[in-house]
């Protein structure tokens, strides 16, 4: 050490720090050193400095600082001895601190990343639960309609004929009233057959013949929501699934055609290629209603 900085460097210092008015904290602000590093300097201890390179441009940096020339320090204007090692340079009270800068960029990316994540939870489960809504919704009440009551038909009692010998006036009697009342049945039947020829007869219409009943069509179409349908037509024939988006569905059946609709509002029906507004028959989305 000796070798290139001259002994008595570190009075000199002092002095002439003493001389500017500098305190040793004052220095080493300004020289960017610790308060330890100046005092060594100032008392020339070597064992708490670094290496003599260093320490020769801690010494040119001070005596500039308090407007010292080179000529004044002894010593400083010798070369210097290139070192043949490694000079490892330790540094005291330094603090090594990560950037702030990258932790707030990856804070609210993550608060973003989480955000997404629930809003997609979010829609899942809200699609999930209308679905379900609309399948409940749409399944009509069974309503269980109780048998007509059947009427008793009076039956008439007649008396079993009896044993006993009946006398000869009294059977002639009746013999000759049962003979009068069939000539009077005989005459009131000929009397109607006869009112019955002379009107004409009216055809009676088959009940139940599937020739005689026309099939109307219901024509649906999707806009930009999924809908359920469920049609069911009067000879009990049910038709109903989920149309998606964009979709379009025909279904021919024969009136009345009972309708319901879930997520009404997003869908157009026509009936016999007629328009039919749903929103008189839409109740909390879902529209019932019966086409004749």
């Amino acid at each position: 050490m000796s070798e290139n900085v001259g002994q008595g460097f570190g009075r000199i210092l002092a002095e002439a720090r003493t001389a500017k008015g500098l305190t040793v904290a004052a220095v080493a602000e300004k020289l960017k050193l610790s308060t330890h590093q100046v005092e060594a300097l100032e008392a020339e201890d070597y064992s708490r400095l670094p290496a003599t390179v260093f320490v020769r441009g801690f010494v040119r940096n001070y005596a500039r600082l308090l407007d010292l020339s080179a000529e004044q320090m002894p010593g400083l204007n010798e070369p210097v001895i290139e070192p043949t090692n490694t000079i490892t340079a330790p540094s005291e009270n330094l603090v090594f601190r990560t950037s702030s800068v990258r932790r707030w960029l990856l804070l609210p990316l993550a608060g973003l990343i989480l955000f997404m994540i629930l809003v997609a939870a979010l829609y899942a489960w809200l699609r999930q639960g209308e679905e379900a809504y609309l399948t409940s919704a749409a399944r009509p009440a069974v309503v269980q309609t109780a048998p007509a009551p059947v009427r008793a038909t009076p039956v008439q009692v007649v008396p079993a004929p009896s044993a006993e010998p009946t006398p000869p006036d009294v059977a002639a009697s009746a013999q000759s009233a049962v003979s009068a009342g069939a000539g009077a049945s005989a005459t009131a039947a000929n009397a109607a057959a006869a009112q019955a020829k002379d009107q004409p007869t009216t055809p009676k219409a088959p009940e139940n013949d599937p020739a005689a009943v026309t099939e109307h069509a219901v024509h649906l179409a999707v806009q930009d929501e999924d809908a359920w349908i469920e049609v069911v037509s009067a000879d009990q024939k049910r038709f109903g699934r989920l149309l998606r988006a964009g979709e379009q569905m025909t279904v021919r059946g024969i009136p009345p055609l009972k309708l319901v609709v879930g997520n009404a509002l997003h869908v157009r029906l026509t009936y016999d290629d007629k328009t039919v507004d749903l929103h008189p028959y839409t109740g909390d989305k879902v529209a019932r209603l019966t086409l004749q």
